[in-house]
């Protein structure tokens, strides 16, 4: 009996051993394949003769892209930061250049930056722990720029700050979130902005417009999250087309020199889950409503068309303090 009980005893000593060690040494093994790439690159465009408004272009597979705006004290109109992560399997004495293929081009217009995946070891999950590109883009605040960026996955966030002047957006993506913040700046272009499969946001506090404006949001399968605070008069029309799945939205003035309009073809109004200040009782025609503020049209207006037959969440304050 006690040899019995000897047996079983080794034999449960064999099987945890083999059920720790055997992971750990797969582990083991595995580790000393990965190997790791970190790359951080930098490219910069300072024209001797520049325009008066500057035309940029960015191009990507897959990275995440943020735009932002730095003081004017530097030599340069335009500072594009890639950093690339990868951490995976069989890419041992490999370097980007073997995954990438990373165009800079500054002697033409629009001043264009291009990264192209050339791998296809890069769209197999299973070789990679992580792999990472992020794309940070400076634009000196003195300069007025086109913006035009195109990806087919990843996020691209933009921010404008105070009385910063900007042309024209024009932002698409395949697959990800694309988000704007107009912080107090100055508006000479229209906007627009594509997304297939992510959300959109758009954050505007005070912004001033020198001409009209057209704003165009499409995303088939994502929502829009909208926050419009104006306090000062806008200085022009803004007229949007927005194409989504679902909306939320706030929307806050305070002057009786700003109108609004927001038209809904496809959705029915009902109660539940709106605030509204200010503005007229919905119109109802066909399968949608407008609604109107209680001083449109007024000096400058906002005119919007929501085409969503899906969720949708308002708040809206005319005149409000």
């Amino acid at each position: 009996m006690g040899r019995k009980i000897i047996c079983t005893i080794l034999l449960v000593l064999i099987f945890l051993s083999l059920i720790i060690i055997v992971p750990i040494q797969l582990l083991l093994i595995q580790s000393i394949s990965l190997t790791n790439i970190n790359k951080s690159l930098s490219f910069t465009y300072a024209p001797s003769s520049p325009s008066i408004v500057e035309k940029l272009s960015i191009n990507a597979d897959k990275a995440n892209v943020e735009i932002k705006y730095i003081d004017p004290n530097v030599d340069y109109y335009i500072l594009i930061e890639v950093n690339i992560t990868m951490i995976g399997v069989n890419i041992r004495g490999k370097s980007y250049e073997d995954y990438f293929d990373i165009q800079w081009d500054e002697l033409n217009s629009p001043v264009s930056f291009t990264m192209e995946v050339i791998s296809d070891e890069w769209l197999n999950p299973s070789l990679w722990i992580k792999k990472e590109l992020n794309i940070v883009v400076y634009l000196r605040k003195d300069v007025t720029f086109d913006i035009s960026a195109t990806l087919n996955e990843g996020n691209v966030d933009l921010s404008i700050p105070f009385m910063v002047l900007i042309n024209n957006i024009k932002i698409n993506t395949t697959k990800g979130d694309i988000s704007f913040n107009l912080n107090h700046c100055i508006l000479q272009g229209n906007i627009s902005c594509n997304s297939e499969t992510g959300d959109l946001t758009l954050f505007t506090y005070n912004i001033q417009c020198t001409q009209d404006e057209i704003w165009n949001f499409t995303t088939e399968e994502g929502d829009l999250n909208i926050e419009i605070y104006q306090y000062n008069e806008i200085g022009a029309n803004i007229t949007g087309s927005i194409d989504i799945k679902a909306l939320n939205l706030i929307y806050i003035d305070s002057s009786s020199n700003i109108g609004t309009l927001f038209t809904f073809p496809y959705s029915q109004w009902t109660a539940q889950g709106k605030i509204v200040t200010g503005f007229n009782d919905p119109v109802f025609f066909g399968n949608g409503f407008y609604i109107s503020s209680s001083d449109f049209p007024a000096t400058s207006n906002f005119n919007m068309v929501f085409y969503t037959s899906g969720y949708y969440d308002l708040e809206l304050r005319n005149n409000y303090n």
